[in-house]
């Protein structure tokens, strides 16, 4: 059962990396730079264990488009995005996807 877990970790992990390729392509090509908003988002990881925070904070990281650039001692993620518009719609996403699926594989 942990082994179809991880599994799908890594598939939703490869299909959000290669959705935001897609999306860091389109922004690059056709957005023009004047209307992008970066912004540093914070993400409520407090229900994480420190493992699994750094965890999804590497995932978050190699994810194009997005960096995790600090880790608080409160357990919340600096998450730095190339565009701040949806931002909650983006930190929802995190929590559906990549936190859920690392849940999975942890508990």
């Amino acid at each position: 059962m942990k082994l179809i877990k991880i599994f799908q970790l890594l598939y939703i992990f490869l299909k959000e990396f290669i959705l935001s390729n897609f999306s860091v392509a389109y922004t690059i090509l056709f957005v023009s730079s004047s209307t992008l908003k970066p912004k540093l988002i914070a993400y409520d990881a407090k229900k994480l264990t420190l493992n699994e925070r750094m965890i999804l904070a590497q995932m978050i990281t190699l994810t194009p488009g997005t960096i995790t650039a600090k880790i608080n001692e409160d357990g919340t993620l600096m998450i730095h995005v190339l565009d701040g518009k949806n931002s909650e719609e983006k930190l929802k996403g995190i929590q559906d996807t990549l936190e859920k699926a690392l849940l999975g594989v942890t508990r």
